[in-house]
This record gives C-alpha cells, sequence and structure tokens, in this order.
C-alpha cells in the first residue's frame, strides 16, 4: 500500500467519523484546528446535525475532489444515503487538524424525465393549496387514498405556505414502483420537501409533502 493510499484511507475514515459526530451534534474537538474548534460553536453543531442527523447511516463515501491551496487541503466527498445525498467538504491544514467542514446537497445530474416531473410537481403542489387534484394525473391506488379528507389535510398543511420561491431536486430512485423525485421546495419563510412518485404509466403513484430537516 502506497503513502498516498493510506493518506486517503486516513482521510476517509476522519470523513466518516465527522459525519457520525455532524449528525450526533457532537465533535471530537482534539481533531479540529483551534480556529475551527473556535467557529464550532454549539449553534453551528445544531445546524449540522438537522442538516444531516435525520438522513441514517451512510450506504457509500467517495472522493469526489482533492484540492491543495498552501497549506490546506480540501477533500470532497459524495455520501449518499438511502434516500439523499450529501457532499461533505473537509479541509485539513498541514497537522492533520480539522479546519473547515461542509455539508450540502449533493447536485443531482439530470435525466430524461426531469422537467416533466418538475412541472407535475409544481402542479401537484398548487392542486393541494387549492384543495383540488385532478384525478386523471393519479394512479388508481393513490385516487382511492385521496379522500376528501385527506385532501382537506393536505391542504391545511401546504396552502399557509403560500407561493414556493424555489423548487430543487435533492435526488431520484427508481425501484419497482416507478421513479421518486425529491424536491426541496422553498417559501419565504419556510421550506418543505415533496416527494413524487411516478409509475410507468407517467401517473401519480405517490404524493407526500413533508417539513424539511
Amino acid at each position: 500500500m502506497t503513502f498516498a493510499t493510506v493518506v486517503l484511507a486516513t482521510t476517509l475514515a476522519l470523513a466518516q467519523s465527522l459525519l457520525a459526530q455532524a449528525q450526533t451534534g457532537r465533535f471530537d474537538r482534539s481533531e479540529l484546528s483551534s480556529s475551527m474548534s473556535d467557529q464550532l460553536t454549539q449553534e453551528q453543531a445544531a445546524h449540522f446535525k438537522s442538516t444531516v442527523g435525520q438522513l441514517g447511516k451512510p450506504s457509500s463515501f467517495v472522493l469526489e475532489g482533492k484540492q491543495t491551496k498552501g497549506s490546506y487541503t480540501k477533500y470532497t466527498y459524495r455520501v449518499s444515503f438511502a434516500d439523499a445525498a450529501v457532499d461533505e467538504a473537509i479541509v485539513l491544514d498541514t497537522s492533520g487538524k480539522v479546519a473547515g467542514l461542509w455539508f450540502t446537497p449533493a447536485a443531482v445530474a439530470t435525466a430524461p424525465g426531469d422537467a416533466t416531473a418538475l412541472t407535475l410537481a409544481k402542479s401537484l403542489l398548487r392542486q393541494a393549496q387549492a384543495g383540488h387534484f385532478d384525478r386523471s394525473q393519479l394512479a388508481s391506488q393513490l385516487a382511492s387514498t385521496f379522500t376528501a379528507g385527506a385532501v382537506t389535510q393536505i391542504k391545511e398543511q401546504v396552502a399557509p405556505l403560500g407561493s414556493p420561491t424555489e423548487f430543487t431536486l435533492e435526488n431520484r430512485t427508481k425501484d419497482a414502483s416507478g421513479t421518486t423525485y425529491y424536491y426541496r421546495v422553498a417559501f419565504a419563510d419556510t421550506g418543505i420537501y415533496e416527494e413524487l412518485t411516478l409509475d410507468a404509466r407517467g401517473k401519480v403513484a405517490g404524493l407526500w409533502f413533508k417539513p424539511a430537516r
């Protein structure tokens, strides 16, 4: 095993450890540089926890990039979970201490059908806010669960949010039930997640609105 391989393996282990610490909001400050330790307040640790704490156990870490500038080296890992992916960036100083740490939603590569799904997601949110769905767009099983009471509950959840300012595709998964799109929807004062599953015929087989983490 070469020296470079050992360094990368050590850095990977550190990335995995830092993610686990971020998910609990408690950090081993002996791994941090003094300036990083000062910057990592309780509020910042709580923010990290709110960002990645509910994602569960990661399924993979892939090194996406390595950049060296002066006495600092930045490693960026793509971390995959069951329903999401994030980019974890770590900056190490020459002593190997952590001088920077960020978690950001991973960019999702575009794929055929994305534009159609986005248009539908926006339309379904408007329908949910109005309390009236175009049932010709729904798969039969979902249509049967969208009773008058269920639709009213959804309306009460999303109508007060107002007009969305941004839709961001954070993940896309595919299984036997169809393709599920995970959108983060921003509003003026808050945000939600909209999960939309389309079956093989393009019908809406699943639709959920959840508070943003």
